[in-house]
């Protein structure tokens, strides 16, 4: 129509008064307003507007310009609901509502192979944007092939991050990062229904990825301990008894507990191994730790209690625990302090635990130092030493109002000793001494207690110079060393005292 219209004005000027210009110029112009008219949504110009219109060639071209410039604006204005705009520049219609934004224009499909390419963590933050995304990315990991590409990409991209030397700990962050991503995806569930939806997850993510018999549970303790961080105790007690039903472990610690020790060696492993790996060695708090141990003792009696305990921390040896080695005087001695250290850790844990007495503590570890049979002083000398002042003071006065003062003087030599080699301060015993007797309220046993100890000192010596020991630990030279280094405190603490006076 454009090129019809400049065609005619470029045409041959006709002279004015030249029969037929007027007509040839009249007819272009209302065929070029035919054209115009007959386009959709297009203003038209009426027939006696184009009779009134001058003849000159110029305004005629003004006439066909204006008429362009006016179907380019209708395009203008109809092109946002025209059918075959691009759906970037379409306006919604005010009451329909996307919540996943532009993912509601995208097939489901789709969206899954997107979400394949996110790392967990950019997952668990895409999750917490709106319940419609947490419901999104429940339905995505909830579907086992979409499931399975996206932890091959993830376990893929944390091997290549970490070095050759650490490639053990790729599955065990991932596993940290898919805790958190669950967490977050289920933050509006219920409690009991986040625990069905771990249930499933975990059973998918090893049917998935390959993990080594001895990761899978330092895997899923890691995941675990993400997974009902900053929960109450309430929801933790419900996780861990979910947990406990799920690998079916309470049926095992019955039969652990209700057999000689070392019987069923595979299975007592097995259970230090879970408890180790799940509740225990995750906890980054105090708080965590004597909350796990007091779910794990507290439906038991007391005797299992100390039981439980040995089988979580006591000595192993080629993946066995052994039983006999505290209570043997030549074999089984801890060496280092560090050997002590998590057992007295959760001893203290338990000792803080507003629902465990001075009293609950003291018998259960009477019961340990029994267990199975009774240590042997050293080690029982190590263990209170690590405890702390509270909990060795408490045991030593308990044992001293028995009238067990022999026991006691023992422990304190052995003590007095243990502290020489490791080159502590010899006032930390004295002191503790002091508080024992101060807690005797007959002189006579405090008498009995202060005789007790010098004469323990004289028996050793003997029983060394006439029976020398060679795999003793004990020697004439360290034990002389020991009672000299209690003199010259007390004699310090003598001298200081008349001073003061």
């Amino acid at each position: 129509m454009v090129l019809v219209e400049v065609v005619a004005l470029e045409g041959p000027r006709q002279q004015e008064g030249q029969p037929g210009g007027h007509a040839q110029s009249h007819s272009i112009i209302t065929k070029g307003r035919d054209q115009i008219g007959t386009e959709k949504n297009q203003p038209v110009i009426s027939s006696a507007q184009t009779q009134s219109l001058p003849t000159t060639w110029l305004q005629q071209f003004d006439i066909t310009m204006r008429a362009m410039r006016a179907r380019s604006r209708s395009k203008r204005i109809h092109r946002g609901s025209h059918p075959d705009t691009d759906l970037c520049l379409s306006k919604p219609h005010p009451q329909q509502s996307f919540p996943l934004g532009l993912f509601d224009r995208l097939p489901q499909e789709l969206i899954f192979n997107i979400l394949q390419f996110t790392t967990a963590e950019d997952l668990s933050k895409f999750s917490i944007v709106s319940p419609s995304h947490s419901e999104l990315v429940k339905s995505f990991i909830s579907c086992k092939s979409s499931l399975r590409v996206f932890l091959q990409r993830n376990l893929a991209r944390e091997q290549r991050r970490t070095s050759n030397r650490k490639k053990d700990q790729a599955a065990p962050r991932l596993f940290t990062d898919l805790g958190l991503l669950l967490k977050r995806s289920t933050f509006l569930l219920p409690t009991r229904e986040r625990l069905l939806h771990l249930g499933r997850f975990i059973t998918k993510i090893f049917q998935i990825i390959e993990v080594e018999k001895s990761q899978k549970l330092l895997c899923f303790g890691h995941m675990f301990a993400m997974f009902t961080k900053g929960w109450s105790e309430k929801e933790c007690h419900w996780a861990f008894l979910a947990v406990m039903d799920y690998f079916k472990i309470k049926p095992k610690l019955v039969d652990v507990l209700t057999s000689a020790p070392g019987s069923i060696w595979e299975t007592e492993f097995e259970l230090r191994t879970f408890l180790r790996h799940v509740f225990l060695s995750k906890c980054s708090k105090a708080f965590d730790l004597r909350m796990y141990l007091d779910f794990i003792l507290r439906p038991y009696p007391l005797v299992h209690q100390a039981k439980i305990l040995f089988l979580i921390y006591g000595p192993t040896e080629n993946d066995m625990i052994d039983w006999q080695q505290l209570s043997n005087p030549h074999q089984g001695v801890y060496r280092t302090m560090q050997q002590c250290t998590c057992m007295a850790m959760a001893l203290k844990s338990l000792y803080t635990h507003p629902s465990w007495s001075e009293g609950s503590v003291n018998s259960i570890l009477k019961e340990l130092t029994d267990c199975p049979r009774e240590w042997t002083t050293r080690n029982v000398a190590k263990l209170l030493l690590l405890c702390g002042e509270a909990i060795c003071f408490n045991f030593l006065v308990s044992i001293a109002l028995n009238g067990k003062m022999r026991e006691v003087a023992n422990i304190f030599v052995t003590l007095s000793m243990i502290i020489k080699d490791e080159s502590l301060q010899m006032a930390w015993a004295l002191d503790l001494l002091y508080k024992v007797c101060r807690s005797l309220k007959n002189p006579h046993d405090v008498n009995a207690l202060l005789d007790a100890i010098p004469d323990l000192y004289r028996d050793l010596t003997v029983d060394l110079q006439e029976v020398p020991d060679e795999e003793s630990y004990l020697s004439i030279a360290d034990l002389a060393e020991t009672q000299a280094e209690v003199m010259r405190e007390l004699m310090f603490r003598g001298l200081m005292n008349r001073n003061e006076e």
